[in-house]
């Protein structure tokens, strides 16, 4: 199906449409996170964006969909709505659980990943309701190809 283009909007040439988005639903599996970065990869490559913006939406994608495997433990969600920056949002079904960059040690292997996704996003918190939280970060930073 073809989506019309809409001759107002500046991404009009058909390659970045303005509001695109990806999803999809992934099991709470250690494999669903090469999944859903992947989603998030092939969809910003689709909308042309730098290879740059790219790693950095993969980044992010897999530390907070390994966040919501290792500590919600519930199947989860994954949206990339790519406009003139990048979202990036996974919701699982866990309302419970706190969300917070904590300190950790230098030479501690984990515990970094909300670190990571603050240090790496200009953006990013969590919105909660009774069925689930949905974690959420902002690339704004990042310019497609041609720009």
């Amino acid at each position: 199906m073809t989506t019309p283009i809409d001759p107002l909007d500046p991404h009009a040439d058909g390659k970045h449409r303005r509001g695109a988005v990806a999803e999809a639903s992934f099991a709470s599996d250690a494999r669903s996170v090469g999944h859903a970065r992947e989603l998030v990869a092939k969809h910003l490559r689709e909308q042309g964006w730098s290879i740059e913006a790219i790693d950095a939406a993969r980044l992010v994608t897999s530390e907070l969909a390994t966040n919501a495997v290792l500590h919600a433990a519930t199947d989860f969600e994954v949206r990339c709505l790519a406009n003139d920056d990048v979202r990036i949002e996974i919701a699982d079904r866990e309302p419970s659980g706190e969300v917070e960059v904590a300190p950790t040690e230098p030479v501690s292997s984990g515990g970094k990943g909300l670190q990571i996704v603050a240090a790496s996003s200009s953006r990013w918190g969590v919105d909660r309701d009774a069925t689930g939280k949905t974690v959420w970060c902002e690339l704004d930073d990042l310019r497609h190809l041609d720009d």
